[in-house]
């Protein structure tokens, strides 16, 4: 997953597209309110840490919860936790004008 979600949005700092690692941002018992800020400076491209974001990498992320939760995937549901992912290396081909 790369750093921004939408053009400007980080909301995973330093996130590397071709690393073959997934980079994961985990927002930890945020207030909606402390949420609702942290969205907005980081859209204004402020400031980027706060102490209740965890950042994680690895090649492979399983997601459970005690009660199903929906999960979706570039803003399309795919069902229900849990859930696996993994990288696979080199699986999309890019091409640049």
């Amino acid at each position: 997953m790369g750093p921004f979600y939408g053009s400007n949005f980080a909301v995973c700092p330093g996130a590397i597209l071709d690393d073959g690692l997934l980079s994961i941002s985990v927002f930890r018992d945020f207030s909606k309110l402390e949420l609702v800020w942290h969205f907005w400076s980081i859209s204004r491209g402020r400031r980027q840490y706060h102490p209740k974001l965890e950042m994680f990498e690895g090649k492979t992320l399983e997601v459970s919860s005690s009660k199903p939760l929906s999960v979706h995937v570039d803003g399309q549901p795919i069902g229900t936790t849990p859930v696996r992912f993994r990288v696979l290396p080199k699986a999309l081909k890019v091409v640049a004008k």
